[in-house]
């Protein structure tokens, strides 16, 4: 993988996480609402399952192939890992509900996070200005 492409892996994770944290946000809202008919497939176990999934594999992807190839700092994956924990942890700990909501938007939000974090240390790097 170029730098250009971990770059624009980095801002594809950083929109569906950010897509991710906005559903986990609002969702209970406006399912609780008027909206629950024209908008109940969203709040479905599918869109929480690709969301999650996306959000995994272009993370990891990304996050670890800059730590591997350039940056050797793991921040950005400690940053990632305790994001995907909150996501993870966001249904069976709190059993959906409004802090199940808002363990997952924060979990999303860590993992935009972690690609802003790497996308800095991606403009500091030798290597990835050089391209490698």
């Amino acid at each position: 993988m170029d730098s250009k492409t971990a770059k624009g892996l980095d801002r594809c994770g950083i929109a569906v996480s950010t897509v991710c944290a906005v559903h986990c946000a609002a969702a209970p809202l406006a399912f609780g609402g008027l909206l629950a008919a024209p908008l109940g497939r969203l709040q479905g176990e599918t869109a929480e399952a690709v969301l999650l999934t996306l959000s995994a594999l272009i993370g990891f992807g990304s996050l670890t192939w800059a730590y591997r190839a350039h940056h050797r700092r793991r921040r950005c994956l400690a940053v990632f890992a305790a994001g995907f924990l909150l996501l993870l942890a966001a249904d069976p700990v709190f059993r959906g509900g409004s802090l199940g909501a808002a363990s997952a938007a924060c979990g999303a939000l860590c993992i935009a996070v972690a690609h802003l974090l790497n996308l800095k240390l991606c403009r500091t790097c030798p290597n990835c200005r050089r391209g490698g």
